[in-house]
């Protein structure tokens, strides 16, 4: 599913480690060879879901949300990098 988002170049897959929890990264590249992580942490049954809130961290565009139990961040680009179209795609690709 991952390797066919459009748009997107998938590049590699890891499972890192973040306050004791498996966290899932995904790292794609756009057509520009742009790098973009898409990262992944169960957060529990009872988590409640949040909506997609755009920030910049660390001078990096930022989009996070929650559902179902996991908590989803998509980060790259700079601070003024538009994330909507690759926030589309992963969205999408995780709602069914």
């Amino acid at each position: 599913m991952l390797e066919n988002l459009p748009g997107l170049d998938l590049k590699r897959t890891q499972v890192l480690s973040f306050k004791g929890k498996p966290l899932v990264q995904v790292v794609f590249a756009d057509a520009q060879g742009n790098p973009f992580a898409f990262c992944v942490i169960r957060q529990g049954p009872n988590a409640p879901s949040k909506a997609v809130n755009l920030a910049v961290l660390s001078g990096l565009s930022t989009a996070t949300w929650a559902k179902d139990g996991y908590g989803y961040m998509l980060l790259g680009g700079d601070r003024e990098t538009d994330l909507s179209g690759e926030l589309h795609a992963l969205t999408a690709a995780f709602a069914g």
